[in-house]
């Protein structure tokens, strides 16, 4: 598909490509078996000083192993003391284990929804490499990361990995974009806590927010049953088809433990489906709710992009909700940015949302 390869230009869209990518097409790491060491991460695994990730295999030694650290570009430095992060959806992971002034380097900070990082990106306090097609070779080699970590999409052109490497660069590919968890993105955590040398704060702000998401769920699932389910439709199309991720998806695990559904969504799949617009259309009608309609900001603009929207019911009933509240003029959308370590709050708000409490809140916004 063209389209997620666009969407997944630069530090922004790699950070929409979470939601997206997750559930789009066919994944090799999908079929990979959940590693019996991880709660809710399927996709990455670690024992001891080893890493195995995206079907690669990393070790972490000491600083003053440099026989070993020069041995493989896959044997990595910790704890480390200067990280590039190639996408938003990296930052908040250091920033909640007070980690993030070892952030020295990002792709780009116009789109950075973190006011601190951002201005200090801004600034030249840390380095802007560029993307992709577009790195900026030289400064990455100037300013010698003890470790650059980015992603690696099947399909697009990743060969700026391997020249990073061959230059010297340790560059470390993480999946968190194809976890189909909230709590399994969550754990990423544990990699960032290793790298940094601080297990036991990622350990324990891990465990605290499984226990606060698996509490409120577990609560949401007492009030009510399935008959009383808030209907979702979700996202809006692109060149004329409609996405809707499957019901083993990030974004269908979340309105599922919410209280809802995703119309449209095929039983048992993580992938999402290409349904067409007319079809979409026919299913909005038992809908109750439209949730995150791409980056319209008013209703007005929902029925304006396509003649059939404004005889959609939740268009009609003025229930559309986006989760763009934490957005900035630059671009930035803290959902996709700290979202990654807070689903919890996101859990909160979906369910807030399915019923009819808008006050409080955090990342979405009701659409008027």
């Amino acid at each position: 598909m063209s389209w997620l390869k666009t969407i997944a230009t630069g530090i922004a869209a790699s950070a929409l490509a979470a939601s997206l990518l997750s559930g789009c097409g066919e994944n090799p790491e999908e079929k990979q078996a959940k590693p019996s060491t991880n709660s809710y991460a399927a996709l990455f695994e670690i024992k001891g000083d080893t890493l195995w990730t995206g079907g690669e295999k990393y070790v972490f030694y000491p600083a003053d192993s440099a026989d070993a650290l020069a041995r493989s570009p896959f044997n990595i430095k910790k704890p480390a003391e200067s990280i590039v992060c190639m996408s938003t959806t990296y930052l908040p992971y250091l920033k909640i284990i007070g980690k993030q002034e070892l952030i020295t380097g990002v792709s780009t900070a116009g789109i950075i929804y973190d006011n601190d990082i951002r201005k200090a990106a801004e600034t030249g306090k840390i380095a802007e490499l560029g993307y992709e097609s577009s790195m900026d070779y030289e400064k990455a080699i100037l300013l010698k990361p003890d470790v650059l970590i980015t992603y690696s999409i099947a399909g697009t052109d990743n060969s700026y990995i391997k020249r990073l490497r061959e230059l010297g660069i340790k560059v470390l590919t993480l999946p968190d974009y194809l976890e189909n968890h909230p709590l399994g993105k969550l754990e990423y955590l544990k990699i960032y806590g290793k790298l940094t040398g601080e297990e036991k704060a990622a350990d324990s702000i891990f465990k605290a927010k499984c226990k606060a998401y698996n509490s409120l769920k577990d609560s949401i699932a007492s009030a009510s049953c399935d008959s009383e389910r808030t209907k979702v439709l979700i996202n809006m199309p692109y060149k004329g088809i409609w996405y809707v991720p499957g019901e083993n998806s990030y974004m269908s695990t979340l309105v599922r433990d919410a209280g809802g559904t995703i119309e449209g969504e095929i039983k048992g799949q993580s992938a999402s489906s290409s349904v067409n617009v007319e079809d979409m259309f026919m299913i909005s009608e038992n809908c109750d709710i439209w949730l995150n309609p791409s980056s319209c900001s008013s209703i007005e603009e929902v029925k304006k992009s396509n003649p059939l929207f404004k005889d959609i019911k939740p268009a009609r009933e003025g229930k559309i909700f986006n989760n763009t509240l934490r957005t900035n003029k630059y671009g930035g959308n803290d959902f996709w940015e700290s979202g990654a370590v807070n689903p919890e709050i996101i859990l909160k708000d979906l369910h807030s949302i399915f019923i009819g409490d808008c006050d409080s809140l955090y990342y979405h916004v009701k659409l008027h």
